[in-house]
């Protein structure tokens, strides 16, 4: 999980620059792929609450991400949950590496996203 508070009114996220090239749209049932580091990864909106919740399916190993977003006084705090990750061991085809190692890629990957080109894109 990855959270940070943003100068953004709640709005502006779903309106932000892609960080990785998608076709994604914030409607509930909308298949769309995210062109990942490891190739395209199919996803699936689950579940829109804008501005305030989004879930989506990524991929085929059970993933999904949330990002959760609540004002806090003239900011915004954005959590971003990453779960429905398989046993350490398991191998992620894809990838041809264990959970583990995809999850601490992944980690990194999350954190530049919410701490740099997330804050970039969207603070006013």
């Amino acid at each position: 999980m990855r959270s940070c508070t943003l100068s953004l009114v709640p709005e502006g996220l779903f309106q932000c620059p892609r960080f990785m090239p998608n076709d994604f749209q914030p409607i509930e049932g909308h298949e769309f792929t995210i062109q990942s580091p490891f190739g395209p990864s199919p996803c699936k909106v689950e579940r829109v609450d804008a501005p305030h919740f989004l879930r989506f399916t990524w991929d085929q190993d059970g993933w999904f991400v949330t990002f959760e977003l609540k004002q806090v006084g003239q900011q915004t705090e954005f959590t971003l949950t990453h779960g429905g990750w398989k046993e350490a061991s398991h191998t992620i085809s894809k990838a041809n590496l264990t959970a583990e190692a995809v999850r601490k890629n992944m980690d990194g990957g999350w954190t530049m996203i919410v701490h740099q080109k997330l804050k970039e894109a969207v603070e006013v």
